[in-house]
């Protein structure tokens, strides 16, 4: 399965990007250093064409 991680300051681009796509994902907030982290599960492509811009962007497959 792969798992895509994107991190960022601001949590509505995030949320709008996983939102578009019908995959599971989850908005993780980490306080004491202000970031969001968003982890979207077994996504296709599109996905990950759409987020590639994105600063942070990564995955893992597992």
């Amino acid at each position: 399965m792969k798992v895509l991680f994107v991190e960022g300051r601001n949590p509505e681009p995030l949320r709008r990007l996983a939102r578009q796509h019908p995959y599971p994902y989850r908005l993780l907030y980490r306080a004491e250093q202000g970031l969001y982290l968003l982890e979207v599960w077994a996504y296709g492509p599109e996905l990950e064409a759409s987020g590639g811009g994105a600063r942070g962007l990564s995955e893992l497959e597992l």
